[in-house]
């Protein structure tokens, strides 16, 4: 197990009037993922119809990165962790305008072992223009840290149009560092505009089991 972030991204799948079959009716109310896939699916589809050159990478970046929020409480005062909504809730009217293309969509540190000394991960985050390039301001938000943890990155990205940017992103844990979960977002912002990586990484100590004695 790498662990690898997930899911991408979240969609209505709570109390959706669907077709059925069957005696009951042409339309039953229904929960669950079976729910949330076919919105996704749909997205995807109508992306793909306004944009039939797009690769399915970039499909899935546009839905990732313009995710709207996805609350963790019904009266939406809380957002969801990543850990359990990704990005947040699809929203394909976003994604058919999404200014720009990251690779990969979320970034995935995992385990940051602290046992042995202070421990670091790295990943490079790639960044495509898709709307005319100009220069993006990076900000984090967190949702969780480990206190003794942070993460570094570049203030700005620029693009030329059509130009891409590699980003390099470092997640380091100091040794006494507490062990726990840290994940939030990596926003880029250019004027009104945002779009959204998420990520999470995990320090860790893990129990050093004893050797048996044998008599």
């Amino acid at each position: 197990f790498g662990h690898q972030l997930k899911p991408d991204l979240a969609a209505p799948g709570g109390q959706i009037l669907s077709s059925t079959l069957g005696s009951g009716g042409p339309f039953a109310v229904f929960d669950g993922t079976s729910m949330a896939a076919p919105h996704v699916s749909g997205a995807a589809a109508l992306l793909l119809e306004r944009h039939p050159g797009w690769a399915p990478a970039q499909v899935r970046s546009a839905l990732v990165s313009t995710a709207g929020a996805a609350w963790a409480d019904t009266a939406r005062m809380t957002e969801a962790p990543v850990l359990l909504a990704g990005a947040g809730l699809v929203d394909v009217v976003a994604a058919d305008d999404p200014q720009l293309f990251t690779s990969p969509t979320s970034l995935s540190f995992g385990d940051l072992n602290v046992n042995g000394g202070p421990a670091e991960r790295a990943r490079l985050l790639s960044v495509a223009d898709a709307g005319g390039g100009g220069t993006w301001t990076v900000e984090l938000r967190p949702q969780a840290q480990p206190a003794g943890a942070a993460i570094e990155v570049a203030a700005l990205v620029t693009l030329a149009p059509g130009g891409t940017a590699e980003v390099p992103v470092v997640v380091r844990a100091d040794a006494d560092a507490t062990a726990g979960d840290g994940y939030g977002f990596l926003l880029l912002r250019r004027g009104a505009t945002v779009r959204k990586v998420p990520y999470a990484f995990f320090v860790t100590r893990p129990r050093l089991e004893s050797s048996p004695v044998v008599r």
